[in-house]
C-alpha cells in the first residue's frame, strides 16, 4: 500500500468558482462571487437583469460574413 502526506485545510468554502456555506440544515452551494467577476469583466455590474439574456434588436449575419466572433470570449459568457 502506498502512503502520501496530506494537509487539513479546514472546511471547504470555495472551490472551482463554487462557494460552500455550512449551516445546521446542510451545505449550500452558490456562485455569487463567480457571477460578479463575470459581470465586472464585461462591465455589466450595474446592468438591469432580464428574463431572457439576449440583446433586443440584434441582426443576425449570414454565414460567410466578415464579422469574426471571438469564440473564447463568447463561451466565457455562458459557462456560468
Amino acid at each position: 500500500m502506498l502512503e502520501f502526506e496530506m494537509s487539513d485545510l479546514g472546511l471547504l468554502s470555495y472551490f472551482l468558482g463554487i462557494e460552500f456555506i455550512s449551516t445546521s440544515d446542510g451545505v449550500f452551494m452558490h456562485q455569487k462571487r463567480y457571477a460578479t467577476e463575470i459581470l465586472k469583466t464585461f462591465h455589466m455590474l450595474d446592468c438591469n437583469s432580464v428574463q431572457t439574456p439576449v440583446d433586443c434588436g440584434i441582426k443576425l449575419e449570414m454565414e460567410g460574413s466578415d464579422n469574426i466572433i471571438n469564440a473564447t470570449l463568447y463561451n466565457r459568457l455562458w459557462v456560468c
